[in-house]
């Protein structure tokens, strides 16, 4: 683990509070453009460096989509570790149900969303209002 240089921290602080940032001299103005205007940056080299490897296509991904509004949903909407514990859950799930009847495969994750809502309609880790 190597301990976070104060661009790190200025950033950090910028996520969390605008407040925070100031505090640690960013300017809280600029500094949410500058950020997210990295991590486009950071992003693009990404493609740049997948589209050799990668076959790119204008839809790349598009399947994956309404898996991931699946996980979403079951996690519950607003719910960092609910989406990350589901969605490791909802792997193995898929993985298993492939190996013994995989033309169930691609179901078992709506079917798995649809009793969950029925169940607990927020999600497993959602907050009801």
């Amino acid at each position: 683990f190597m301990p976070p240089s104060a661009n790190a921290k200025r950033m950090f602080a910028a996520i969390l509070l605008v407040i925070g940032a100031g505090l640690f001299g960013w300017a809280s103005s600029w500094g949410a453009p500058v950020f997210a205007a990295g991590l486009v940056a950071l992003a693009g080299f990404a493609g740049v460096l997948a589209a050799p490897i990668l076959q790119v296509q204008p839809l790349m991904g598009s399947n994956l989509i309404i898996v991931v509004f699946a996980v979403v949903v079951i996690g519950g909407m607003g719910s960092i570790l609910g989406s990350i514990l589901t969605g490791l859950g909802l792997g193995v799930i898929e993985g298993f149900t492939k190996v013994f009847y995989p033309e169930a495969s691609s179901t078992v994750v709506f079917l798995i969303m649809a009793i969950v809502l029925l169940i607990r309609p927020a999600g497993l880790f959602g907050k009801e209002k």
